[in-house]
């Protein structure tokens, strides 16, 4: 799912763009599936058409503890004052952040590209459903469990 939202971003041809995923991939709570694309798709159009990146990451790693995730390029950056409250886009990524229970971080200097980075705790990030349907949690990362890395 994240490599097809990394896809439907307007970047231009020639930039590099990865998405990877780390850890043991876990069922995730479908609302928080929603969540993180949503956040992940607005990082990257705000990288597609603001930041003028070369590289362009997204990072999914599936902690003990949390499911983390950051997005990173290398573009034009901005000044931050640490938080996400610089602009609407990222008011509205802090917001749904919120709604699941995350903490958001934005990290950008002007001409040194942006980071944001979210954290979504374990008791809220992963589903604890009976019955969860596992290729759920395949459908979030585009891959299957036997393709990704021991934690």
């Amino acid at each position: 799912m994240l490599q097809q939202v990394m896809m439907e971003m307007p970047f231009a041809a020639d930039v590099d763009r990865s998405v990877s995923v780390n850890g043991h991939v876990r069922p995730v709570d479908v609302v928080v599936i929603r969540e993180v694309r949503e956040i992940v798709a607005e990082a990257l159009f705000n990288a597609a058409r603001h930041a003028r990146a070369q590289t362009v990451t997204v990072e999914l790693t599936f902690g003990r503890r949390a499911l983390e995730v950051v997005v990173a390029d290398n573009g034009s950056g901005f000044e931050s004052r640490g938080d996400s409250g610089s602009g609407f886009g990222l008011l509205g990524m802090q917001k749904r952040a919120e709604s699941i229970g995350a903490r958001l971080t934005v990290e950008s200097r002007p001409g040194a590209g942006t980071s944001i980075w979210m954290r979504v705790p374990e008791r809220k990030a992963y589903a604890v459903r009976v019955g969860f349907p596992t290729w759920l949690a395949s459908r979030f990362t585009g891959r299957s469990d036997r393709q990704h890395a021991s934690p």
